[in-house]
């Protein structure tokens, strides 16, 4: 496995922190061991650095234009009917105005109702919870990423 850089891994967490913390654990024999050296960077992080991680995704139904990326991985707002995307585009601003950052959800393989549901479900919990929530999503995301990073 090539050496991973910290550039490059903030292509898959925009953390730099995190990123930094992994390359400085390289190199990487396996995938796994690449995978385990992310999770320990991710136990180091501070809420900045949360934060720092998880505006670096696009909002849920607002893909940039040339992101393909994140196109594909919201692949599943495609087809979404117009009242679905208002309610996202509205829950979107409603969990920021509640949290103080943007909803974060693993959109591979879901659908514009999933996220929706989810989004819904997630306003009501406490922010301590739902912090969590966050976080753990970034992860999953990140776990992907890296995968398709050394794929």
């Amino acid at each position: 496995m090539r050496p991973m850089q910290a550039d490059l891994l903030l292509t898959a967490c925009s953390s730099t922190r995190w990123a930094q913390l992994v390359a400085d654990s390289g190199p990487f024999a396996t995938t796994d061991a690449l995978l385990e050296a992310a999770e320990r960077a991710f136990d180091q992080l501070g809420p900045d650095d949360w934060h720092q991680g998880i505006s670096g995704h696009a909002r849920i139904a607002e893909v940039p234009s040339g992101d393909a990326r994140e196109a594909q991985e919201q692949a599943g707002i495609e087809g979404a009917d117009p009242e679905t995307l208002a309610a996202l585009h509205a829950g979107n601003a409603a969990y920021e105005a509640r949290f103080g950052y943007m909803f974060l959800i693993r959109a591979s393989g879901r659908s514009a109702a999933e996220m929706l549901a989810a989004l819904n479900d997630r306003l009501g919990n406490p922010p301590e919870t739902e912090f969590r929530i966050a976080t753990e999503q970034l992860r999953e995301i990140t776990r992907l990423r890296l995968r398709e990073l050394v794929s």
